[in-house]
């Protein structure tokens, strides 16, 4: 789950074999599709549609997790990093989000990174200005769908109608 929190990588399934038919996401990362050096971790495989993922981040706290579940070895999981299904991911949210849990899903992690990044990049592009030309707009949502999409790795437009509250647009003057 930290994991899935810190880089908005998808669930998987963590199905017998460690891949999904749709590519590989937390729950299917095998030894083989993460480094660790020093604090920055490097993600590397082929995600939803056989899209290639490949991102890296630096964080302490994250290259520790992820390299405890490493040096730990096989231990019976058929060489995946955390041997965890999304069934175990689910439950793990629903225990710890109480009533709110019928609503909670994997994916809102993804939709919390995209918003959060929208409205940054927003509240940075429109500082200080009033009454943006219809073009400027236009460029200032393009740039966020961009940015959006190159975390989350997929593409702008899914981004702009999956992953990004349309609420940030109302930010723009």
């Amino acid at each position: 789950v930290y994991l899935m929190d810190q880089t908005a990588i998808r669930v998987g399934s963590g199905a017998k074999g460690g891949r999904t038919a749709s590519g590989i996401g937390a729950c299917d990362l095998r030894i083989r599709h993460v480094k660790v050096r020093g604090n920055k971790v490097t993600l590397s495989f082929k995600g939803k549609s056989g899209v290639a993922f490949k991102n890296s981040y630096t964080s302490a706290k994250l290259a520790s997790v992820v390299k405890s579940f490493m040096e730990e070895g096989d231990k019976g999981r058929n060489d995946l990093l955390f041997g965890v299904t999304d069934d175990t991911v689910r439950t793990y949210l629903r225990s710890k989000a109480g009533n709110d849990a019928k609503e909670l899903k994997n994916h809102h992690y993804r939709y919390w990174h995209g918003t959060n990044i929208a409205t940054q990049i927003i509240e940075k592009r429109v500082k200080n200005r009033k009454n943006l030309k219809k073009a400027d707009v236009m460029r200032i949502k393009k740039e966020v769908c961009e940015n959006v999409a190159a975390f989350l790795n997929n593409t702008p437009a899914v981004c702009f109608n999956h992953y990004i509250d349309p609420a940030v647009w109302k930010f723009i003057p």
